[in-house]
This record gives C-alpha cells, structure tokens and sequence, in this order.
C-alpha cells in the first residue's frame, strides 16, 4: 500500500455539483488543484483524454504528436488555453529528458535497457516490430 502526504487545500468540494464547478477550482489553485475522482466524473459526462501519436522520423528520433480533447465547456477560451498551457508544460518537462536518454542510448548503444511498468506499452510495440521483422526475413529466406 502507498502512503501520501498532502499539504491541506484551502478549500474542499464534495458532493453533487460538484464536478460541473471543477474548471472554476482548478482555475482559482493554478498547479495547487487535487481531484480524487470515481466512474461518476465520466458518467457525469465529463471527460478529458490525451491522445498521443508517435512516428520515427530516424533511427533517433521521432516526431510526437498529441491532442487533449475534451467534451465540456468548449466555448470556453480560457479553459482550452488552461489546458493547452498545462500539457505544453509537462511536455516541456519530460523533452529534456528524452532528449539526456537518447544521447546516452547513442553513445553506448549496446548497453542493456532496463524496462519498468510504465514501459509496458513501448516494450510491447518493440516485440511486435521484431515478431514481424523475423516473420519478414523468414518469408524472404523461404523465397516467398
């Protein structure tokens, strides 16, 4: 079990109504905003989903392409900018370390790779790509 320890929010809303009043909290505590959510907030209507699309461009790079759409206050320009803002932010973050990985992948591309949970989706996809490439150079050794 993980235990976590949270500095108090000035304030808390629970209850009915409340999810529909969510952009107007996140908004008044900026980065400060903590939502525990259930199957309620999606049944309510409201969702919010990153959708990511990855191509390799070369063998070390890749262009990353990705959209966070939503299905509540869409004429609302200052949420979009909100959340444009804030996935522009945490993109930001992670490049620098993207960019540290593949430097050190470049200069020591032997070395082993040491996968994690998180990896699961890439780790999948990388076994898929060499199940077909060894599917393809069998067919080729066979003379198909």
């Amino acid at each position: 079990m993980s235990t976590y320890t949270l500095e108090p929010m000035p304030s808390t809303h629970v209850g009915e109504g409340s999810v529909a009043e969510l952009a107007q909290h996140v908004r008044a505590h900026g980065s400060r905003a903590f939502v525990v959510s259930d199957p309620g907030v999606r049944a309510a209507g409201i969702v919010n989903t990153v959708i990511d699309a990855l191509t390799p461009e070369t063998e070390g790079s890749t262009h990353y392409f990705w959209t966070f759409p939503r299905n509540h206050q869409l004429a609302d320009a200052d949420l979009s900018d909100y959340f444009k803002k804030g996935v522009d932010k945490t993109f930001l973050e992670d490049k620098w370390m993207l960019e540290g990985q593949q430097k050190r992948m470049d200069a020591a591309p032997d070395s082993p790779s040491v996968d994690i949970n998180a990896d699961a989706g890439g780790v999948a996809a990388r076994n898929i790509v060499a199940r077909l490439l060894e599917e393809e150079q069998r067919g080729r050794a066979a003379g198909e």
